[in-house]
């Protein structure tokens, strides 16, 4: 059956109207990450009528993965994540043209990787820190708007940053002297001002030291690609201006939660600060394991 875009797509037109659909028929996305958040933020947007991407990832699948990424299942574990994203958003459109990245962002591809494009989305691993902090720089260098997503128990959060929004740095309050373990804390309390899966998160001490890793859900996830999906929508047709820093938003499922956020002076204001000093009272006979995920 041979593929044909206006087919495809003509279901989009009423929710947007041909001249948006267009937009987004020519619009080029860097996504960065592709497993959990990142694998079904690609495909949503391929869906979505988007064709044109750049994709980073230096992960392969594993089934640790099943519980939560599009690309995990049995065919696919210790196969490149890029390249079995890459052929399952070709499945659903062949026209569609997939740059692939497999090292990841780097110092020395970040700038090519987004320099060309209309919207970056951070997908990143949470505890990549480096690698985070190397795409907000080039997407800052390069003026792009930037989204991310976090999904946190039975919610997801999302931000922005935009050429014109408080920097991801300044957002964040990250310094020249914070350590990674701080930087963490930091991205951790920013992201989700208002905590709302505080509550009934298993995020404990023994639960780290044990698990060596963060919980995560499928269905957080899923809410965390539609929120990401609908602001890089809202930069490429700009029916209203997308969320970006100083804002913030969280959505919890189990408590039914909307929470929109303003720290007006992001993680500097006086309430963010404490909750940093909690937060690391709280972990820091944790510290050492917290370390061995940064990368």
């Amino acid at each position: 059956m041979e593929f044909n875009y206006k087919d495809a797509f003509n279901r989009n037109i009423g929710v947007v109207d041909k001249l948006e659909q267009e937009l987004i028929s020519k619009a080029k996305i860097s996504l960065a990450g592709v497993g959990g958040i990142g694998g079904s933020t690609l495909l949503t947007l391929v869906r979505m009528g988007f064709q044109n991407f750049k994709i980073a990832d230096l992960d392969t699948f594993d089934m640790a993965n099943s519980n939560r990424q599009a690309g995990a299942n049995l065919k696919t574990y210790n196969r490149a994540k890029v390249e079995v994203m890459r052929e399952m958003a070709l499945s659903i459109n062949p026209s569609c043209e997939i740059s692939v990245y497999p090292i990841g962002v780097t110092e020395e591809n970040a700038d090519e990787f987004v320099e060309d494009s209309d919207v970056v989305v951070d997908c990143i691993d949470f505890f990549c820190m480096n690698a985070r902090e190397i795409l907000h720089s080039a997407a800052k260098r390069h003026h792009k708007h930037i989204f991310l997503s976090a999904p946190m128990g039975l919610s997801a959060t999302v931000i922005g940053f935009s050429p014109n929004s408080m920097s991801y740095t300044s957002y964040f309050d990250f310094r020249e002297d914070d350590d990674p373990y701080t930087k963490l804390l930091k991205l951790l309390i920013g992201l989700a001002p208002k905590a709302t899966h505080a509550q009934y998160v298993d995020f404990s001490v023994e639960r780290i030291s044990k698990m060596k890793t963060g919980p995560s859900i499928a269905n957080a996830v899923s809410l965390g690609v539609a929120l990401i999906t609908n602001e890089v929508l809202m930069a490429i047709i700009k029916k209203r201006e997308p969320l970006c820093a100083p804002k913030s938003l969280q959505i919890d499922l189990y408590r039914q939660k909307y929470e929109l956020s303003t720290l007006s002076f992001g993680n500097r204001g006086p309430l963010q600060r404490l909750k940093l000093l909690f937060a690391k009272e709280k972990y820091k006979s944790a510290r050492h394991e917290f370390l061995e995920f940064i990368k």
